[in-house]
């Protein structure tokens, strides 16, 4: 027994959003690249287009959140203590570079550590989906949703 298709719809978009080509996504949920052209081009005719969702994984990737990290560190630097409000508040120019240091010093520690765990966690749904029956495959979904949920917030400490 399949998915429902709303399911696999999902799982498409997901697929989609880290960067997998259409035939590899019909490959793995086993449909055609022409329902997934259908899935895709409804999904534009409502406003929900899959390029944003690549768009935005893309945006979030550690290698991103680390340059982005960076560029501001740079650009405080750049612009000095009477830069923006800055030189309006004692103290507020060092706190935000050492609070920035910090920021990329803990994320320089565990970046490598998400990203191959993501990579992991990709390539064992992605033979999960060829391998398994439907009962393991939706107790599967179940904790790869809780250890995602999982590395989320531990990225988002991190960042905090």
């Amino acid at each position: 027994m399949t998915p429902p298709r709303q399911s696999r719809k999902s799982e498409a978009r997901n697929l989609y959003a880290v960067g997998r080509s259409l035939p590899e996504i019909a490959s793995i949920l086993q449909c055609s690249p022409t329902t997934l052209r259908h899935w895709r081009r409804r999904d534009d005719l409502d406003g929900s287009s899959w390029e944003n969702l690549r768009t935005d994984a893309e945006r979030r990737s550690p290698a991103n959140i680390f340059r982005m990290l960076q560029d501001q560190l740079a650009d405080l630097v750049a612009h000095g203590p009477g830069g923006d409000d800055l030189s309006k508040e004692p103290g507020l120019y060092e706190t935000r570079i050492l609070r920035l240091t910090q920021a990329i010093a803990r994320f320089r520690a565990t970046s490598a550590d998400i990203t191959i765990n993501l990579l992991a966690l990709e390539r064992f749904a992605v033979w999960c989906a060829e391998h398994a029956t439907d009962d393991e495959l939706a107790t599967g979904r179940a904790l790869v949703e809780r250890y995602t949920d999982a590395l989320r917030l531990a990225s988002e400490v991190m960042l905090a």
